[in-house]
């Protein structure tokens, strides 16, 4: 969580397991503040769901890429690539921090190419096409290996740092 006291910037990071990191920082006005890059990596689908029924993907062998690109956003922008027949690609935007410790975000419009896909992976792909979209949540946990969760009002997707 990002926040000013006194006149100076300061941070606070919260672990799921209650640890707590504090800290302040100067930033000079001209400069925009770049938040830690901790979505970034390479991820694998564990789990998705649309009003809560499971999306069924083939092997369960989805993996997507997060990186942070660095712009004059004041919070993090982060591209989100995914490629399961398409590709899917999207900007995640951090626009702030709900109380529960979820990054709210807001995703740009999802680009992807339009290639035939076979009938079993129709749902994950229409999941990437509808649904993903509207995620405005994100957290990571890192109780038991890095894991990201992303939330939307009727969908859930859950992935696994690789």
């Amino acid at each position: 969580i990002n926040y000013e006291k006194d006149g100076i910037q300061m941070l606070l990071m919260k672990g799921d397991n209650g640890a707590e990191l504090k800290g302040s920082f100067v930033v000079p006005s001209s400069q925009a503040i770049v938040l830690p890059n901790i979505y970034d990596g390479k991820w694998k689908l564990t789990n998705v769901s649309i009003h809560n029924r499971k999306v069924i993907f083939p092997n369960n062998d989805v993996t997507f890429m997060i990186s942070q690109e660095i712009d004059d956003n004041p919070m993090s922008t982060y591209k989100f690539h995914v490629r399961v027949r398409n590709s899917f690609t999207a900007k995640v935007n951090i626009v702030g921090e709900d109380p529960s410790g979820y990054s709210m975000i807001e995703i740009g419009g999802v680009m992807s190419t339009r290639i035939g896909i076979p009938p079993e992976l129709r749902g994950i792909e229409s999941f990437f096409l509808t649904e993903f979209g509207n995620m405005n949540r994100m957290k990571l946990n890192i109780t038991g290996g890095k894991k990201l969760v992303m939330l939307g009002d009727s969908a859930q997707l859950s992935a696994d740092w690789i």
